[in-house]
């Protein structure tokens, strides 16, 4: 085959790759998200929720979103996509007396909430008409 036609034919396929790649997948239309976050049927002031998708389908940059609770325990975010999530929950530690807060591990969680963090059980099937979710929290038992 002459040079020609091997440059020619090299083209023509990197062209077909490129405009097979250029398909831009239609994403639904995102809604807001909201709920209560309790513990005990008390109210859970302070506390990271995280919605992470564990559907396919979304683009990675639409896959995680996070807030914290107000001191009635709701939360809110705006712009999530219609999907099935696994809902975290997670408060930091607070630092032992005499430890300043930098000293203490950022992932630190509080072990009451220990069942909720990266293994959480609890799930919210995100759509247009599903777009509210509370979640009463049980306190892990403590360990004798």
């Amino acid at each position: 085959m002459s040079c020609k036609c091997s440059l020619l034919l090299t083209a023509s396929l990197m062209m077909g790759v490129i405009v097979g790649c250029g398909k831009s997948v239609k994403l639904p239309e995102p809604v807001s998200v909201s709920g209560k976050i309790t513990l005990g049927g008390q109210p859970l002031n302070g506390a990271t929720v995280a919605f992470s998708a564990i559907a396919g389908g979304l683009p990675p940059k639409y896959r995680y979103q996070a807030t914290t609770t107000d001191e009635n325990g709701r939360y809110a975010l705006d712009d999530v996509y219609p999907s099935e999530y696994q809902v975290s929950v997670h408060k930091d530690a607070a630092p032992p007396a005499g430890i300043s807060g930098d000293m203490v591990m950022a992932s630190a969680s509080t072990s009451e909430l220990a069942e909720y963090g990266e293994d959480s059980p609890l799930r919210a099937m995100v759509s247009d008409s599903a777009s509210a979710f509370d979640f009463d929290l049980k306190a892990a038992k403590k360990r004798k």
